[in-house]
């Protein structure tokens, strides 16, 4: 293991090791490479009400005192008072504009907070809601600008390890994935030196620190880096990873290494386990393409068969990208198939595609194949029956024909013929052998 991942490794272990483990339970949960919402960023406690609310639960209630009210209070208390509460009303005023998507005036309204003496909590929040603000508006340097601040003026907050992964994010997308290593490399130390908060939420915020690692090394094609990272988080035992989604991804890697043993038990996995996933499709697609690489052409055209048949609980929820699948793996094994002259299979997946859509440019070309595979097979009538269903189809079409679909239309129509004049001609010789008489054969004569 490399000093870095060495030194994260512990660093996350002592971290999720002093935080509260959840039960057991559901593996539905969101999905922890998420990143936070900005229009759902957390406000940060006021310390101001945070004490009050002490103050009061230590105070017993005889019910003898009278609460205090504004004109009992004296001028030097009330003044700043309603001071810290106009600028938290001018705080909620731009975040409220910020969710209504008016950047520029949610902007104006949070500037003159840091430019005044708000109390710090105020100013926090408005440091933060203007970071939100920037990076919205995809000015991604000037979001870090501000995080940058936000994290040297409020160290200690606990809003920290949110705002470090959130530059993570930032920097990657930027092109930095150096600089963005490091900020998700930071979440885990960082959460790990706050005393005070919501612990379930710092794990939260770890454990998407760790997925957006491997996440990184994926993206930069460090398929092996990202494998080893995204096994570590199955080894974890919470109810706050989106399990599916991790082995889906170790699926893909597998499949960018080509280590087709290990992508087959991987995928095989995922298949028991989250068979009616969104992804099991491309899962299964993946899986055949494994197969034929390693010469398993009969368990692949398996994998295939299991394609192409119609699932209800995923074609109801995810139609189109069931759809999709099975037409992209139908297509590119049946025409590898048909490449490497095994007719018969590769007629086997031709056939099972056609019912699929019913237009003609997706039956089209299927039908073309269909004929060609018959006419190798020396089945003329088949032949001729795929090329007819063809040509009726291109003529009930009720859209205009494309050019290219035109070209294919014309070429089942040539084929059509020369099939029909073969199929004639195959007739007329055997009739002609069977109906004219041998020829007499004079006997030589005696010298």
């Amino acid at each position: 293991m490399k000093p870095t991942k060495r030194l994260f490794a512990l660093t996350l272990a002592s971290c999720l090791a002093v935080m509260t483990t959840p039960a057991r339970g559901s593996n539905d949960a969101p999905h922890a490479g998420d990143a936070p919402s900005s229009s759902s960023a957390p406000r940060p406690a006021s310390s101001a009400e945070s004490s009050r609310s002490s103050a009061q639960d230590l105070i017993p209630s005889s019910g003898f005192l009278t609460p205090l009210s504004a004109a009992a209070e004296p001028n030097s208390v009330r003044q700043p008072l309603e001071k810290a509460e106009r600028f938290r009303e001018q705080l909620e005023a731009g975040r409220k504009r910020r969710q209504m998507r008016d950047l520029d005036a949610a902007r104006n309204t949070l500037i003159p907070i840091l430019e005044g003496d708000a109390p710090a909590d105020v100013q926090e929040a408005a440091l933060l809601e203007l970071g939100l603000i920037a990076e919205e508006q995809r000015e991604f340097s000037r979001a870090q600008q501000i995080y940058n601040q936000f994290l040297k003026r409020f160290g200690e907050s606990d809003i920290g390890p949110e705002v470090l992964l959130r530059q993570g994010l930032m920097y990657r997308e930027m092109g930095a994935p150096t600089l963005a290593m490091a900020k998700f490399y930071a979440v885990g130390s960082t959460a790990l030196k706050l005393k005070e908060g919501n612990i379930a939420r710092y794990r939260r915020v770890v454990l998407q620190a760790q997925t957006e690692i491997a996440n990184t090394y994926y993206l930069q094609g460090k398929y092996e880096d990202a494998v080893e990272f995204l096994q570590r988080l199955m080894k974890q035992e919470t109810v706050d990873l989106h399990r599916s989604k991790i082995q889906y991804k170790i699926v893909q890697c597998r499949d960018r290494l080509r280590q087709d043993h290990e992508m087959e038990a991987d995928a095989r996995e995922f298949l028991r386990l989250y068979s009616n996933a969104p992804e099991s499709p491309e899962v299964r697609f993946l899986l055949a393409n494994a197969l034929k690489r390693t010469g398993r052409n009969r368990d692949s055209l398996q994998e295939i068969s299991q394609l192409l048949i119609s699932q209800e609980a995923v074609g109801k929820t995810n139609a189109a990208a069931w759809a999709y699948w099975q037409q992209r793996a139908g297509n590119e094994i049946g025409n590898q198939l048909y490449q490497e002259g095994d007719y018969v299979n590769a007629l086997t997946v031709y056939e099972g595609l056609l019912p699929l859509d019913r237009s003609l440019d997706w039956q089209g070309p299927l039908l073309y194949q269909v004929g060609l595979i018959y006419e190798k097979l020396a089945q003329p009538p088949k032949a001729s029956l795929a090329y007819s269903n063809l040509v009726l189809l291109a003529q009930e079409a009720a859209a205009p024909v494309s050019a290219g679909l035109r070209s294919l239309v014309d070429m089942a129509k040539w084929r059509l013929d020369q099939v029909q004049w073969e199929s004639r001609a195959q007739r007329t010789n055997a009739f002609f052998a069977t109906t004219v008489p041998p020829a007499k054969t004079t006997p030589a004569k005696q010298p």
